[in-house]
């Protein structure tokens, strides 16, 4: 019996400690909103267009750095992309100019050998 006795009175101070908590967090808002400033409709539409302008400011310097119409990481990206299959293709074409040096050559030696056992 004791116990449930001191559960409630536990409960009883978590239910105060919370409606203290909130009637406290009531009043600091209230507290902010009357030290808030009014302001007019035009100041607020002059701030936020000296916002945009600011942000348009700093949104700008980057495109310092842009040649046709591209930033120097998308040149970048655009050249590392490229890269491995301009290689590739530089690869087969020299791998295959080879080879038909070589079967060539080895043609030629066929004819000559061939010339040879003739005579």
């Amino acid at each position: 019996m004791e116990t449930h006795r001191h559960n409630s009175l536990v409960h009883k101070q978590i239910k105060e400690i919370r409606l203290e908590e909130i009637v406290t967090m009531n009043i600091s808002a209230i507290y902010s909103n009357d030290n808030r400033e009014l302001t007019s409709p035009m100041e607020k539409k002059e701030k936020q267009q000296s916002k945009q302008h600011e942000y348009r400011r700093r949104r700008q310097r980057p495109q310092q750095f842009m040649d046709y119409g591209h930033t120097r990481f998308e040149w970048i990206q655009l050249i590392a992309t490229l890269t491995v299959p301009i290689a590739i293709a530089i690869f087969t074409i020299l791998d295959s100019v080879q080879q038909m040096n070589q079967s060539k050559n080895q043609f030629n030696v066929q004819l000559r050998i061939a010339a040879e056992n003739r005579e």
